[in-house]
């Protein structure tokens, strides 16, 4: 005998049964959610209308790089770099050409570079090319030494990095110091003669650098002479400046007059005439 159950529980039962229905439909397969209209949507990015322009450096260095064509020398490079106002644009150039592949600098370019950064007051730069060159970067020179040597000299805590460098010359056969090698020594020694007992501790150096350039033949001038007559005389050793003088073979050397009177000056010694020593 069938249960039949009343209209209002038959029509509960059936609401109940489509509500599951549609909540498990909306569970598997969710629809995504429609904006509404008073959603603003964001307007698509668009570039940046103002991107930043080149410098007039920026657009120099890249017309110089444009004029370095492919297989480019070591001349072309020393006129680039001597063509530029700016240091750093300058060393920029001289790095990125570093880099290129079938090249590589020599000491034309390094002693230009150097120039450069000196008279443009780029010191450290310059310190930097200069441990380049020392730790063999290049091949040897001897204007890019003395260069080199001068600069360190003017520099005081670069003073013993000026002898390194003057070691080294004495061991290559491309370089080997010049007259213009001593006479910057000489005299960088010299502005450290200010006291006596600071005198007699450089005058070994003096010494030194006299005997070197005795046995390689080469020649002082008036100049160099002053120099070593005068460290001798700082520190009161009169005989060992005469003897200095006739270490010289073949050579007849007249004294220039600032000799005599820093002799006069110094020692007390009274010259009555020009004294020609012969060295024999």
């Amino acid at each position: 005998m069938a249960i039949l159950l009343p209209r209002i529980n038959r029509t509960s039962l059936l609401r109940l049964s489509l509500r599951r229905i549609s909540t498990t439909t909306a569970v598997l397969d969710p629809s995504p959610p429609v904006p509404s209209q008073t959603e603003a949507v964001p307007p698509p990015q668009s570039p940046n209308p103002n991107p930043r322009t080149r410098t007039p450096l920026e657009k120099q260095f890249e017309t110089w790089l444009q004029a370095l064509k492919p297989g480019f020398t070591q001349s072309d490079v020393v006129e680039a770099l001597r063509s530029q106002p700016d240091p750093d644009l300058a060393l920029d150039i001289f790095r990125w050409t570093a880099q290129q592949r079938h090249y590589k600098h020599n000491h034309l370019t390094y002693l230009t570079m150097i120039e450069i950064a000196v008279s443009g007051k780029r010191y450290r730069a310059a310190e930097t090319l200069i441990e380049e060159v020392i730790a063999g970067a290049c091949p040897p020179s001897l204007p890019l030494f003395n260069t080199m040597i001068k600069f360190c000299c003017g520099r005081k805590f670069l003073f013993n990095r000026a002898f390194d460098i003057y070691k080294k010359m004495v061991k290559s056969e491309d370089a080997k110091p010049s007259l213009e090698t001593y006479a910057l020594l000489l005299n960088s020694l010299l502005r450290k003669f200010d006291k006596l007992n600071v005198c007699y501790v450089y005058l070994h150096a003096v010494r030194s650098l006299a005997k070197q350039m005795k046995a390689s033949g080469i020649i002082p001038d008036t100049f160099v002479l002053n120099m070593i007559i005068k460290a001798y005389s700082k520190c009161l050793e009169m005989d060992e400046a005469v003897r200095f003088f006739a270490k010289w073979d073949c050579i007849i050397i007249k004294p220039h007059s600032f000799h005599c009177d820093h002799m006069k000056e110094v020692a007390g010694i009274t010259v009555t005439k020009t004294i020609s020593i012969v060295a024999s």
